[in-house]
């Protein structure tokens, strides 16, 4: 699963490197600004900046989703799924890489941002420590805050999983060419609405946990648990059903 990894990886580098080098660029325009004492330039960096980061983690996810349903059309990409390497490790290599390279781009966004913050405050001489003030900011303490971003890291990466998750396998569905149970192209898609309005309906329909937890992030993650497990469940089967279909079922 590795070497998947790997290949996963070194496909995507060319993407990976546009996109790092326009977050560059937009940093240059900001630290010149900086340097240069101009807050216009500097305002000019933070929009570019956030462009950027928006820019770039919307291609991640795009290409994250869209890449599976290129294999399974793509002469070159589906001989990924008759290497001796099982299916369902293939799924899961696509997986993990898709959720490292999000959590990376968020990861290096952060740090940028706090690293731009802190050459804010420098240049203007104002000892203010920024977790501190986001933290009084909110209202919160700063324990409150560290809680409530551990939640919300658990909850970004459940809700990526499922989706990717999804994703394959109803690409895995669309692919489906040895049975004619679904009626054609048009009954698929529409059996993929009614799933995916099912699955949602019944998700925002369990019952939730009564808790007296302090923080409300972390008082509203115990309240969804079963939402959660739910939502890892999903994940599993879904994770599954694509690789039972491309073992068994889908004539690439």
């Amino acid at each position: 699963m590795l070497k998947i990894m790997k290949y996963e990886v070194l496909r995507n580098k060319m993407t990976l490197a546009t996109l790092g080098g326009v977050l560059a660029l937009a940093e240059l325009v900001f630290v010149y600004g900086i340097a240069r004492g101009k807050s216009s330039t500097i305002g000019l960096g933070v929009v570019f900046l956030m462009l950027a980061s928006g820019a770039a983690y919307f291609t991640i996810w795009l290409q994250g989703l869209t890449g599976f349903r290129r294999d399974l059309q793509d002469k070159t990409g589906y001989m990924l799924f008759l290497t001796p390497v099982s299916s369902y490790s293939v799924v899961i290599a696509k997986l993990v890489v898709a959720l490292i390279e999000l959590a990376l781009t968020a990861g290096i966004v952060a740090f940028m941002a706090y690293i731009d913050l802190e050459m804010l405050r420098k240049k203007y001489e104002r000892p203010v420590r920024i977790i501190e003030t986001i933290a009084n900011v909110l209202g919160v303490s700063v324990d409150d805050l560290w809680a409530a971003f551990v939640v919300v890291i658990l909850t970004s990466m459940l809700s990526v999983l499922c989706l990717f998750s999804m994703a394959y396998f109803f690409s895995a569905v669309m692919a489906y060419k040895n049975s004619k149970l679904l009626g054609g192209r048009g009954g698929t898609v529409f059996l993929v609405i009614i799933v995916v309005f099912m699955y949602y309906f019944i998700t925002l329909n369990l019952p939730t946990v009564s808790n007296a937890a302090r923080n409300a992030v972390v008082r509203g993650f115990i309240e969804k648990i079963p939402r959660h497990i739910f939502y890892v469940l999903g994940i599993i089967g879904c994770t599954w059903g694509t690789g039972h279909l491309l073992d068994k079922k889908i004539s690439l």
